[in-house]
């Protein structure tokens, strides 16, 4: 398990490291990722994976943000997310921004599958879970699609734009699907 490292000052994104294994650190700085509305200071981040293929988690309350860079293997999204439960951080209901323009390769449904019984991520008592996906073009909604089916309670969207994701994660009506 990564280690939570308080009082440092980091750039928005998570900064690359040699380690594959990247170490929780709390944030100080301002926004969520820069631009996510509301966001507390106190955020955390979790990252796995090197800068060629890493996933990075950014967790603040409600909110959580996630990059795919590179073509990550499947351990590093489960190692995260697992991390993330841990901690107490992840929780159902969370409002989820997936950057997924850095992301080439495969996906590797097998660790997906495995974070899904991980948590109970669609429990209705938390409010549905909202995930708005960053992505390059229209080749990801099958993609977004079989995550849908995956995770069957919580509404999923896809957007070309961080701007309009977070404006749809933002507001109020959260059962909205359009």
């Amino acid at each position: 398990m990564g280690r939570v490292v308080t009082d440092v000052a980091i750039s928005c994104l998570p900064q690359p490291i040699a380690d594959t294994r990247g170490p929780s650190v709390a944030e100080t700085g301002n926004g969520f990722y820069c631009e996510f509305k509301g966001a507390s200071k106190n955020s955390v981040f979790i990252f796995r994976g090197p800068p060629s293929g890493r996933i990075s988690l950014k967790i603040s309350g409600d909110r959580l943000f996630v990059v795919v860079s590179g073509e990550p293997k499947g351990e590093c999204l489960v190692e995260c997310f697992r991390e993330g439960l841990v901690l107490n951080l992840l929780h159902p209901g969370m409002r989820t921004l997936a950057d997924l323009t850095g992301f080439i390769g495969s996906v590797d449904w097998k660790a997906v599958f495995t974070v899904r019984t991980l948590a109970p991520w669609d429990k209705k008592g938390n409010g549905a879970s909202r995930i708005a996906y960053v992505v390059r073009n229209d080749m990801f909604s099958g993609l977004i699609k079989v995550a849908s089916a995956i995770f069957f309670n919580s509404v999923h969207r896809a957007f070309d734009n961080r701007g309009d994701a977070i404006s749809w994660l933002e507001s109020a009506d959260s059962a909205s699907t359009e």
